[in-house]
């Protein structure tokens, strides 16, 4: 989106359906968990929906600011790849009530926000450091940087 690279994506098995998880909702699971489940138990923490790789990439090129090509790589499909991962956390969810509250197209949302912030300040401190300084070198750390753009 923000030109650095040509607007192309290249991607393998996009059929494979694997459950997702905000991290946002593990670390609130971990954090709730802590004194309510028994020491020694295995408990699952998942979504319990699992979702295609065409999904995921469709999720994502909705809210892209540019047109962006896929290109299916034979190259990128794993030799041996399981079809199907879904985890069932009706165990956690029973001892302490958690449940998910990040719809994955949220999580991708706001992941790729993040990323274009990121990007974003990355441009600004860039363009910064080319500015002329009060001492006419371009981002010499001996100058005071002037603000360039709004990050």
């Amino acid at each position: 989106e923000a030109g650095l690279q040509p607007p192309v994506i290249r991607v393998g098995n996009l059929a494979s359906r694997r459950d997702y998880l905000d991290v946002r909702d593990v670390v609130r699971a971990y954090a709730i968990g802590i004194g309510r489940v028994q020491p020694g138990e295995v408990y699952n923490i998942a979504s319990g929906r699992d979702f295609s790789g065409e999904d995921v990439l469709q999720m994502l090129l909705k809210h892209a600011a540019v047109k962006i090509e896929v290109i299916v790589d034979p190259n990128l499909f794993r030799p041996s790849d399981v079809p199907r991962v879904v985890g069932d956390a009706r165990k956690f969810q029973q001892a302490t009530g958690w449940q998910p509250t990040y719809s994955l197209e949220q999580t991708l949302h706001d992941l790729l926000n993040d990323w274009r912030h990121k990007v974003l300040l990355t441009q600004v401190f860039v363009e910064a450091k080319a500015v002329p300084t009060n001492d006419g070198q371009p981002g010499e750390p001996t100058g005071s940087y002037q603000s360039v753009g709004n990050p």
